[in-house]
């Protein structure tokens, strides 16, 4: 088997890939989209609703369930561990790009009817997603091959080590980021960190988290190693 059949394995659940996802996203909008239309009409008034975040949530899960689903099957039937990580990659990377277009087209067209004639921000997120179109989809590719990754990363966690392995995960992660955020806190770099990130275009900041996701990569393919059937 080649990393295009991992693809076709992949996508026997395209339900869940694909039409939930987007299902709870479009549920998540309408009822959102009703809310501010029962908010008395205010013109100066941008209404932002951090919603966007669900089908991102939704590539973590996608990534952990990546596992669990048909590596036990793929690898019954003598497939190795390189070729379906491979394929998984592959499936992730087609996913990611199939709905940064389709998030792509919604920012558009929030952005040309006034933020759905309510000054609705639920695709266009300042800073992230305002940008020009061809900024918004590498951007949003970018993020959404992220979010895979790490759930595929934990799900292979999971898979090796079950629950201490996964408490352990998520105990090293709070750490790191504690870690930094003491280490910030004792130099006084909080301005500095501030500024980098108004300053920066989201480009070169969406460049610098590519580069995590080498690191997610190489932890995932790690772990996979060790995965039994």
């Amino acid at each position: 088997m080649n990393p295009f059949s991992i693809v076709r394995l992949h996508l026997i659940d395209r339900y869940s890939l694909t039409w939930l996802t987007w299902g709870v996203l479009t549920f998540i909008f309408a009822v959102n989209f009703v809310i501010f239309t029962l908010v008395p009409p205010n013109p100066d008034a941008n209404y932002y609703t951090g919603a966007l975040a669900t089908i991102y949530f939704f590539m973590v899960v996608l990534g952990a369930q990546a596992v669990g689903k048909f590596l036990p099957f793929g690898m019954a039937l003598g497939l190795t561990r390189k070729k379906y990580y491979a394929g998984t990659a592959l499936t992730m990377v087609i996913l990611s790009v199939g709905h940064g277009l389709l998030l792509t087209f919604c920012t558009w067209l929030e952005g040309i009817t006034g933020g759905w004639g309510r000054n609705i921000h639920f695709f266009r997120i300042p800073g992230f997603t305002d940008g020009p179109l061809y900024q918004v989809l590498i951007t949003t590719v970018v993020f959404l091959v992220l979010a895979f990754l790490f759930g595929l990363w934990a799900g292979l966690i999971w898979a090796r080590w079950k629950m201490v392995g996964v408490v352990v995960f998520t105990a090293s992660l709070v750490l790191v980021v504690l870690a930094a955020a003491v280490l910030v806190s004792v130099r006084g770099w909080w301005p500095e960190v501030g500024r980098f990130f108004v300053n920066t275009d989201i480009l070169a900041i969406t460049g610098f988290s590519a580069l995590l996701g080498l690191l997610l990569v190489a932890g995932g393919y790690t772990t996979m190693r060790k995965v039994t059937a």
